[in-house]
């Protein structure tokens, strides 16, 4: 499901050829791209289970979509320098322990050949009561880059997210996806600037931080911690910065 999420939020972003790509052990490829008097940009979508995934020799199936790519119609020199792959990988909830698919994932997206790489894990179940319905109904007057960016840049919902992760699946989703397909603009309130979403996400939280450890320099730095400056403990100082109190 979550790959062909990820060719809507393509089309609405201006990705508008398409073509089916075939390779024996990845479902659903496919190659789009999009071009302006700027540049031209080319994004592989392709989906795979846990299971697959981690078994997977990545060099191989580099090389494959590579291959595969090269006999596209699309295909120019371009391809090989401005080709971006999401590869959406379906979790498994039988494990117990997700680390060998985690360590699978930067190991993925680490790799410095070919392509870009973004490693989507998701959980199957949360996508279907997230996009459901909305996928049925989602058009130029209701997208699903609108609905994206409305949850993902909501204030109260980042922090309702921050405070209890598990409670907020659908934020947390909503937000990976951001930050895998990094193609989504958004315009700042009050402001005619166009800045990618995933890089407000990113500042949020530098901004945050910064903010927490200004007010933790400050606490240290008080008169009454001057007095007694032995008081707090590491384990209390880095509980300040978890919890912002003492």
């Amino acid at each position: 499901m979550i790959d062909r999420v990820i060719l809507n939020i393509l089309k609405e972003n201006g990705f508008d050829g398409y073509e089916a790509l075939s390779i024996e052990y990845l479902k659903n490829v496919v190659f789009t791209y999009r071009k302006n008097d700027i540049r031209i940009e080319f994004f592989v979508v392709a989906a795979i289970d846990q299971k697959e995934f981690i078994a997977i020799d990545e060099n191989k199936m580099f090389s494959d979509i590579s291959k595969s790519l090269k006999n596209s119609s699309f295909y120019t020199a371009e391809v090989d320098k401005n080709t971006s792959l999401v590869l959406c990988v379906a979790k498994d909830n039988k494990l117990k322990s997700f680390e060998e698919l985690e360590k699978k994932e930067l190991q993925t997206e680490e790799n410095p050949y070919f392509f870009k790489k973004y490693v989507l894990t998701y959980d199957e179940k949360v996508a279907q009561k997230v996009f459901g319905e909305i996928l049925k109904t989602c058009n130029e007057s209701s997208s699903l880059t609108k609905y994206i960016e409305s949850i993902v840049i909501n204030p109260e919902r980042f922090r309702s997210y921050k405070i209890n992760a598990e409670n907020n699946e659908d934020y947390a989703l909503l937000s990976k996806i951001v930050m895998k397909v990094p193609i989504m603009p958004v315009k700042i309130p009050g402001n005619q600037s166009i800045k990618p979403l995933a890089n407000m996400i990113q500042d949020n939280i530098i901004s945050e931080n910064l903010q927490k450890a200004q007010n933790l320099v400050a606490f240290l730095s008080s008169e009454k911690n001057k007095e007694t400056p032995d008081n707090y403990s590491v384990s209390q100082i880095i509980d300040y910065w978890m919890k912002e109190k003492l």
